[in-house]
Parts: structure tokens; sequence; C-alpha cells
């Protein structure tokens, strides 16, 4: 997919029409409320930035990392908040899903609390003090 798209980032995707996912409803609307969230804050155009598979082409990731500043939950969101800042191409891969409560474990509220924090301090960086503004250009190949 990478190759085919020309794309500088494949992340897996619960949202991609061709998953098949099996997981709690409420993971679900965690998943829907934070998707619409990015779209306000960041224009993301990713639906899911949250499933655990990324593909990244080496010398983008390394130039994009230098920047990311989140070491939380939300750290992914930055790198994909910097790599879409720079006209970086990123595309959705389906995945399959099957919960089990050991693989997944317990999203609480105060996790969700810590990611809103990381993500709205993301924003600031990005959009009210524009950090990312003085890195280089993102090194493609």
């Amino acid at each position: 997919m990478m190759e085919a798209h020309h794309a500088d980032a494949v992340i897996g995707s619960k949202m991609h029409k061709e998953s098949k996912v099996n997981y709690p409803w409420i993971r679900r609307v965690y998943s829907w409320g934070y998707y619409l969230l990015l779209r306000v804050l960041f224009n993301l155009k990713t639906k899911d930035t949250q499933t655990g598979l990324k593909l990244f082409r080496a010398p983008v990731i390394k130039s994009v990392m230098e920047g990311v500043k989140t070491n939380g939950f939300a750290f992914d969101v930055e790198a994909l908040s910097i790599i879409s800042i720079f006209g970086g191409t990123i595309i959705s891969a389906p995945i399959v899903v099957t919960f089990n409560r050991e693989s997944f474990g317990r999203v609480g509220l105060k996790d969700v609390w810590n990611m809103l924090i990381d993500t709205l301090e993301i924003f600031w960086r990005l959009r009210i003090k524009k950090v990312y503004s003085n890195m280089e250009q993102l090194e493609r190949r």
C-alpha cells in the first residue's frame, strides 16, 4: 500500500471500510469522539490514529520525530499532524480486531483525560505557537 499510493505513512484503522472489528461500543464511542476532535483541531483526515499499527517511510519518521514533544498516548497524533502540515501523504489500511480483555486492557477516564491534555498541548504547539514551522521540510527519500 505504501508503494502503490506513494504514501509517507500507512496506518491501520478500525474505521476503514474493509476492517473487521469486534470491540465494545464504549470503545467505538471513544474512537469516534476522538476522531471528531482531531478533525476539528488539526483537520486530520485520518479517522483512526490510535490503532497501534503504523508504517512510516524511514526518512520521514526520522525527521518528524525530531519535532515530537509528546511522550504520552498522543505522540502518534503529533507525528501524523507534522507529516500532514508538511504535505505528507497518510493513508489508512484495513485491520482485523477481535476484542480480548487481556490484550485490550481498560481505558478509563484518567486515560481519556490524559489523552485530551496531550492533544490540547499538541494543538497549542501546532496552531498557536507554530513551533513546527521552524522544522526543515520532510525528508522523503
